[in-house]
């Protein structure tokens, strides 16, 4: 029982961190959109939008598989 209290609160924690984290970058991205948008070109900030928005996933991607792959190896 004490096992599975202690997942389920890495589990929140691990939650909480990822919600801080999207909060910090989607502050910085609508700042930067705004700028962009504001001083600019358009046909830029959507080509910087959409370069930037591959790069996350694909980083995403990779740390998410990493964790998957830890996770099936303690199985």
């Amino acid at each position: 029982m004490e096992l599975a209290a202690q997942e389920k609160a890495r589990n929140e924690q691990k939650g909480v961190r990822l919600a801080f984290l999207s909060a910090f970058c989607g502050t910085f991205g609508l700042l930067g959109e705004a700028m962009m948008a504001r001083h600019g070109n358009p046909a830029l900030g959507f080509s910087m939008g959409m370069v930037l928005l591959t790069l996350f996933s694909v980083v995403w991607y990779l740390v998410m598989r990493r964790i998957a792959e830890r996770a099936m190896r303690q199985r």
